[in-house]
């Protein structure tokens, strides 16, 4: 997945924007150090589910961003064309492209993160700031500007009551700091207006494009509206109260098992939390399956798909050699119980 960002495009947006001012929380010192608690009658089986872009026309490349949607749709946004998205069929046998290029309601210059709520589709626009609201018709309902210096994030989600938060940068000195020194990686919660309400867990950068530690988080919402996230590079994860930006609890794995891993997490319907690892091409994928209430890590496994995207209840595996380029699906499934 390709992060990068031209140097005009940066100098372009300082141009347009105020400095931001918005506090940015502190961490904890402490977190819940995870245990290994394993069920001994639990395992978690890949199961192949449908096959995108056996058409040889709906698949454009590698996708920035796959969802799947409560129907059973999958939402695409490709890196080769980014002034539209991709609605695939529940049985990947039809699709259907929406957007166009342009500065216009239900136009885009790059489409980066497709959410669905309530069967409104948010579509966020990284080069120009803008989320865009569709209704089930994808005709537009609203759009806002969001209060970022550089939209850049790993990743970008819904909250209660019409909130987004997105993980990006933040000057720490503001905008001249931006362009010539100190940085910082953080969470932004943005209102339904775009407004900045506040930024948490500051991840300091050398400069503008050079992080010091790692890159970012992957976020997620549990089912109690907290807001969830996970470092990158790091096996620790968040619990944040998004209304305050209060950190509220964060758990670790002790002696990182996972050396160079990258992380995505994803909670279920029963209130776990899934842990995906990603260590390279030639590694095996690792999902883990963790219960955040007693602190424990159910289930550790080396799954066979080689997902390369993780997202609710799936893996995502992109084939670039087939006659077509095209996505496999796996449904992800907890077998026995975990009690």
């Amino acid at each position: 997945m390709d992060m990068c960002h031209s140097a005009g495009f940066a100098a372009a947006v300082l141009v347009a924007l105020p400095p931001l001012a918005a506090p940015v929380t502190a961490r904890a010192q402490e977190a819940t150090v995870l245990t290994e608690d394993l069920c001994t009658n639990c395992s978690i089986a890949a199961i192949p589910d449908v096959e995108l872009g056996n058409d040889g026309e709906s698949v454009i490349g590698v996708a920035w961003d796959i969802h799947r949607r409560p129907d059973g749709r999958f939402v695409m946004a490709f890196q080769d064309v980014t002034y539209e998205f991709t609605i695939f069929s529940a049985d990947g046998s039809g699709f259907q492209r929406v957007g166009r290029e342009g500065e216009g309601p239900g136009e885009y210059s790059h489409v980066y993160f497709v959410r669905e709520s309530g069967g409104e589709l948010h579509v966020f626009d990284r080069a120009r700031r803008r989320l865009t609201v569709l209704d089930p018709d994808f005709e537009v309902i609203r759009t806002a500007t969001l209060d970022c210096l550089n939209c850049f994030g790993l990743d970008f989600v819904l909250l209660p009551g019409g909130a987004t938060a997105l993980n990006t940068t933040v000057p720490a000195g503001g905008r001249e700091a931006f362009a010539t020194a100190k940085t910082a990686f953080v969470i932004h919660v943005f209102d339904a207006n775009g407004n900045l309400i506040h930024s948490m867990d500051e991840i300091p950068m050398d400069g503008p494009f050079t992080p010091a530690e790692d890159d970012g988080r992957f976020l997620e919402v549990a089912p109690d509206g907290s807001l969830l996230s996970v470092r990158a590079n790091e096996y620790r994860i968040d619990r944040w109260d998004p209304q305050s930006g209060k950190l509220l609890q964060s758990w670790v794995r002790e002696e990182d098992p996972f050396p160079g891993g990258q992380y995505r997490i994803q909670p279920d319907d029963a209130g776990r939390l899934w842990v995906y690892v990603y260590q390279g091409l030639d590694s095996p994928r690792v999902v883990e399956v963790l219960d955040l209430d007693s602190g424990r890590v159910l289930v550790s496994q080396v799954v066979d798909a080689k997902g390369i995207f993780f997202a609710p209840g799936w893996v995502a595996d992109y084939d670039n050699e087939a006659i077509f380029p095209k996505y496999r699906m796996y449904r992800l499934q907890l077998v026995g119980d975990p009690g």
